[in-house]
């Protein structure tokens, strides 16, 4: 993202020095701030198309005017509404994405442009992995990955028709990633950026805490790199996302991941319905030693 457009409509709450800050927060990234009068974003909107797809521009409108925003939405440009006491009653139709005035900085509004582009948000980084939002791109690795018998002992395999797959990560990408923030992600080997797996949080119905999984390809296993980025992982979740309790489900039989998942320290809450063990581990962010070290062996 290159350039920001802002049009603040009550000023008493989103005031000039609310503004500079936010100027300096984007210009340490080189992204340009632009504040605009009323009349001045009229012109700016109508100069674009109605999506990003028809300029080399990357840019992000950015107001606290309902009316302004759900136009602008309308039009297909990428617009973030800012919430506050004065309009937070407001419906802001059509407008996909809103946060409060705290919540407008540099690397939020990369991730909402991100979005309205179509561009996959990089989640982390180990020492050796990559871990990023799943592509289309990716199926085809995933479906080597899976060929192989052992991966699917415990898990459920691809759909056996690729369109069908690349149909489910479409809807995966808008019904979890947009709507939730998070999900299960793609695996990256740095050293080589092929894909090797798979890992994040996912939903089961009937629980309410999120749910850790993850699958290594054959190739690279035995070499510590699940441990080494099923540890980043929760480390995520418990400073980005922000939870406190997150469960893991493993076949009795299925010892590795038991012993992994005892090695992050997760603990044993007895049988699911299902037969599945149910493990448990309860993150305190505001205490480190508690997390996993992401990196550590």
């Amino acid at each position: 993202m290159e350039q920001v457009y802002i049009y603040i409509e009550e000023n008493q709450i989103l005031t000039s020095e609310w503004q500079e800050r936010l100027a300096t927060d984007l210009k340490r990234d080189g992204i340009m701030l632009s504040v605009l009068s009323g009349e001045e974003w009229e012109k700016c909107c109508d100069s674009f198309t109605t999506s990003l797809e028809n300029t080399e521009q990357k840019y992000i409108f950015v107001t606290d005017c309902e009316e302004k925003a759900v136009r602008t939405a309308a039009k297909g440009c990428p617009v973030l509404g800012c919430l506050h006491e004065k309009n937070r009653h407001r419906p802001f139709g059509g407008v996909r994405f809103l946060t409060e005035p705290e919540g407008v900085e540099a690397g939020y509004l990369d991730k909402v442009y991100r979005r309205y582009a179509g561009i996959s948000w990089q989640i982390l980084e180990t020492p050796r992995c990559i871990v990023r939002e799943t592509t289309p791109e990716d199926v085809d690795a995933f479906y080597k990955i899976y060929a192989d018998a052992s991966i699917t002992r415990y898990m459920e395999n691809l759909f056996a028709d690729k369109a069908d797959e690349l149909r489910y990560v479409e809807q995966y990408r808008k019904n979890m990633y947009e709507f939730y923030g998070f999900g299960i992600w793609t695996v990256l080997l740095k050293e080589t950026g092929e894909v090797i797996g798979r890992a994040g949080f996912d939903l089961r119905e009937g629980y309410k805490e999120p749910e850790l999984g993850f699958v290594i390809g054959k190739p690279w296993q035995r070499r510590g790199l699940a441990k080494e980025v099923c540890s980043a992982i929760l480390l995520y979740g418990a400073t980005d996302l922000g939870f406190e309790t997150v469960q893991a489900l493993a076949a009795p039989e299925n010892t590795v991941s038991r012993t992994l998942l005892e090695a992050l320290g997760f603990s044993s809450a007895g049988r699911c319905p299902d037969n599945f063990i149910r493990y448990l581990f309860t993150l305190h962010p505001e205490e480190p030693q508690n997390l996993p070290h992401p990196y550590g062996p």
